[in-house]
């Protein structure tokens, strides 16, 4: 048996990065991830990262019944001799080399490891799984409550002070270019937070995020009218 925690290849890592870079609008390098052991998971698993089914060509039914040589021979029509020769070997040893997801503040995906993935179901296999995550993300493992309780305190925050259209700081360009600076920030990061809500599929703990923030909203509209 492999050593499952075994940290991806520099080449692995660089693929995974190149991938992504295909679906994303700002430029992505290396040295602008943490990398991370996710753990050994299940295909299952692997869809809170990817949409996996979009892209899966071999499946458990499809290898049913099949002798070695038959499942040999079906992944040497998959991806050619040499790549065949490679899974079996991942199959002998009872392991399949890690695979890498990639989280930016835009996107979620597998980077790199899809045929690796493909056999794992196909064959029922768990893939070891790392994360290239980009610096700067926060970590959102929240509860509800606090989610509530934080937006609520950006609410009061904002709110303390009453509006003056007379404050003739407010019309100072320097003044006014860092808080729009601020406030682009405070978007990205409210969108970024969206996004792993619905990567997590939490319905109620979205809801509460929608109408906390659709409160705020009214309430700073209102306040500048």
């Amino acid at each position: 048996m492999s050593d499952d925690t075994q940290k991806p290849s520099a080449r692995d890592l660089q693929d995974a990065i190149e991938h992504v870079s295909d679906f994303s609008d700002q430029p992505l390098a290396l040295r602008d991830f943490n990398l991370s052991f996710l753990g050994v998971l299940s295909v299952d698993d692997l869809r809170q990262y990817d949409d996996i089914d979009a892209w899966l060509d071999l499946d458990s039914a499809g290898f049913e019944g099949m002798d070695t040589t038959e499942k040999l021979n079906a992944l040497n029509t998959f991806r050619g001799k040499a790549w065949a020769q490679r899974a079996a070997q991942w199959i002998a040893q009872g392991s399949i080399p890690p695979v890498v997801v990639v989280t930016t503040s835009d996107i979620t995906t597998i980077g790199d490891g899809r045929g690796r993935v493909n056999i794992a179901n196909a064959l029922g296999l768990r893939v070891p799984t790392w994360e290239l995550k980009q610096k700067g993300l926060q970590e959102l493992n929240m509860k509800k409550s606090e989610l509530v309780k934080l937006i609520q305190e950006c609410v009061a925050e904002a709110l303390k002070e009453d509006y003056d259209r007379g404050d003739v700081e407010m019309h100072n360009s320097a003044k006014l270019d860092q808080a729009t600076k601020e406030a682009d920030q405070t978007i990205e990061s409210l969108r970024a937070l969206a996004k792993a809500l619905r990567r997590k599929q939490d319905i109620n703990m979205l809801q509460a995020f929608n109408q906390s923030l659709g409160g705020f909203v009214q309430k700073v509209t209102k306040a500048v009218k």
